[in-house]
């Protein structure tokens, strides 16, 4: 049987985690198959306790590890461990890399181009709005984005990547049995349908847990060259994800917003710590200089519509643009007969301000529009 099976097997007793499973990967040199049938002193003098010893001993009783590893693979679940060569190369290089993975999807090598983009469940519109945004542009550049399937501001980021026909990791603080949480089971399928991966450190019936969630962040920043924080409260599991970055000596990168805003308190704070201000994609694409830094070329970049060269101004028709926003929709109406102010853009949109400045710093992001002059926008 190949020795995957006991890695399995190992991982399913209780009391083996990521960190005892490490400890019997050193002691025994990566044969999981002479841990699972050591001696109890033996196991002693690898560091497990009386008590996960005992578990083991029923558990070898118990479990039939050939079926165990059959039912894995019915469910398109993989193994990948630190003996393979497709174990994730970022991942590899931090001093608490779980010493397996489980994951749906292929692994690949030019995951080495990967950036993380978290953020808090409680976004606002503005924040999903840039995280998608972001997300986009950056696939588009050839970069995966890394983020971990929660609502708000991770659910935005991977669907931006998808937007771009770009690729997209969910890294899973559960087994992946099953999709936590479960309305983005959709999106999960999506991910993969497109190319992607879910990816979890957790065995396959792991069920969600609070205490899962910060022991996962690492792995959002371990798998990436940076991260980019959107918008995090103060407590916000993203900033465990930023500090998890800089011990890994990856980037941080943070979005601006309002000073009065309380999603906006861990982006400002990072700031004022040294994480790197981003206002564009090419603030992130700059600081990364992807093929120097990693000696490999990107994902191949995603051709995207360039706004038509205006040789006329004011004759040349705005080129058609589709927007599910209604808000969008308005703005674009607005601009169709030529610039507007700010302040004329919200009277004729027939929306507040705040919201109307929101959404196109946005729409700028996406090439729909740009500033003229001081708080003057003009469609492109």
């Amino acid at each position: 049987m190949s020795d995957l099976r006991y890695w399995l097997a190992l991982n399913l007793v209780e009391g083996i985690g990521s960190g005892r499973l490490r400890s019997l990967y050193r002691y025994f040199q990566g044969d999981m198959a002479a841990a699972w049938f050591a001696s109890q002193e033996t196991l002693l003098n690898a560091g497990l306790d009386l008590e996960t010893i005992q578990n083991l001993q029923r558990w070898r009783k118990r479990l039939n590890v050939e079926g165990a590893y059959q039912r894995l693979g019915e469910l398109g679940i993989h193994i990948c461990t630190l003996n393979d060569e497709h174990y994730p190369k970022l991942l590899r290089e931090i001093h608490d890399a779980p010493p397996m993975l489980y994951h749906i999807g292929d692994l690949l090598p030019t995951d080495i181009h990967s950036l993380a983009i978290v953020g808090t469940r409680r976004a606002t519109t503005y924040g999903q709005d840039v995280a998608r945004a972001f997300a986009r542009e950056l696939a588009q550049a050839g970069l995966t984005i890394v983020s971990g399937l929660a609502k708000g501001i991770d659910a935005a980021a991977h669907q931006g990547a998808l937007d771009a026909n770009g690729r997209t990791i969910a890294v899973l603080a559960n087994g992946l049995h099953e999709i936590y949480p479960t309305e983005h089971t959709q999106l999960a399928k999506s991910i993969v349908a497109s190319g992607g991966a879910l990816i979890s450190e957790y065995p396959p019936t792991a069920n969600p847990d609070s205490r899962h969630f910060p022991v996962r962040n690492r792995l959002l920043s371990g798998l990436s060259l940076g991260v980019l924080i959107v918008e995090a409260p103060k407590g916000s599991g993203a900033l465990y994800t930023a500090a998890a970055a800089v011990e890994q000596d990856r980037d941080v990168f943070a979005i601006p917003g309002q000073i009065f805003q309380v999603n906006t308190y861990g982006p400002h704070r990072l700031i004022q710590d040294g994480a790197k201000l981003v206002t564009c994609v090419e603030d992130i694409l700059e600081e990364l200089n992807l093929e120097q830094r990693t000696g490999i070329p990107p994902h191949p970049r995603i051709p995207r519509p360039h706004p038509p060269q205006n040789t006329q101004a004011n004759i040349t028709p705005s080129r058609p643009i589709q927007s599910d926003d209604p808000i969008e929709t308005a703005i674009l109406g607005c601009l169709e007969d030529g610039p507007l102010h700010v302040d004329d853009i919200a009277f004729c949109a027939q929306s507040d301000i705040q919201i109307v400045q929101a959404k196109l710093m946005v729409m700028v992001i996406k090439g729909w529009v740009e500033e003229e002059g001081t708080m003057v926008y003009k469609r492109l």
